[in-house]
């Protein structure tokens, strides 16, 4: 009589064959008979993005996910409230763009992050609450950092070939953004029209790129021109996604930040040659 395969060798193979179809998406399994189809997420790939400015992506994500959910459910209201809260998060990676440490850019895009998301799930709110809030968090998150100093007179007190950071330079700005794109939101989303889902995103990058083109014009802040140049060219990624079939939730603030980074990196190099 014939001997039947033993039971375990073919469960080992086919644990094997199973495992190489995860790693290779063109293997085709002897044992399942086809390879796995990919996975399309709506989401945006966070990984593209450095880790100290993936919360304010994520926050996009999340907001832009859930005016989608509000547009199949017809709630015109939350759309609104929603989209305005989009226009301050793509300000906010501009706000996030221009610090400069890499350390600050950790502690000001994730404090702003996490006060706009305390707003996301609020049926009611003042605008200017999500400006003060994120002031808040901002300053408290500041503060904590080494080497900071109030004025710039107590910063004279610094150590010696220090850089030290003035909170009050770090924090006007950031509130000062929070302001101009609030205005901007409350303009572009009143609550009295029909919104759809893709006019939003277009309107909510528009008035972004507005709300940040105001206050870099504004005198009483010091913003150099490399820094000006750099968020201004971010700025103007947000228009080469009007339209896209491919759009993924969390690309325009992914793509923002990313170019103003990467103009902010070279620039460095090229002092240091």
């Amino acid at each position: 009589m014939a001997r039947r395969p033993a039971a375990l060798p073919l469960l080992i193979l086919g644990l094997v064959a199973y495992n190489l179809s995860q790693f290779a998406p063109g293997f085709v399994s002897p044992v399942l008979g086809r390879s796995r189809a990919p996975v399309v997420s709506r989401l945006a790939e966070p990984e593209v993005v450095d880790v100290e400015v993936s919360e304010l992506v994520k926050l996009e994500e999340d907001i832009e996910a859930q005016i989608q959910e509000a547009e199949k459910n017809e709630d015109q209201s939350k759309m609104t409230r929603l989209s305005r809260l989009l226009v301050l998060t793509r300000s906010s990676a501009a706000a996030t763009a221009w610090q400069t440490t890499k350390e600050l850019k950790s502690k000001v895009g994730t404090s702003m992050a996490g006060a706009i998301r305390e707003f996301v799930g609020k049926e009611d709110y003042d605008i200017n609450d999500v400006a003060t809030k994120v002031e808040e968090r901002v300053s408290s998150a500041v503060t904590n950092l080494e080497n900071v100093y109030l004025t710039a007179d107590a910063a004279k007190s610094a150590p010696e070939g220090t850089t030290p950071i003035i909170l009050s330079d770090v924090v006007r700005p950031v509130a000062g953004q929070m302001k101009e794109a609030g205005k901007e939101a409350v303009l572009a989303f009143t609550g009295k029209e029909d919104y759809k889902f893709g006019d939003i995103s277009k309107e909510a990058a528009s008035r972004a790129k507005t709300a940040v083109a105001n206050l870099l014009g504004q005198e009483e802040y010091k913003f150099g021109d490399v820094t000006k140049q750099a968020v201004n060219k971010a700025m103007d990624a947000v228009s080469s996604f009007t339209g896209k079939e491919d759009y993924k939730f969390g690309d325009i603030t992914k793509s923002l930040l990313r170019k103003a980074l990467d103009y902010l990196e070279s620039d460095d190099e090229k002092e240091k040659k």
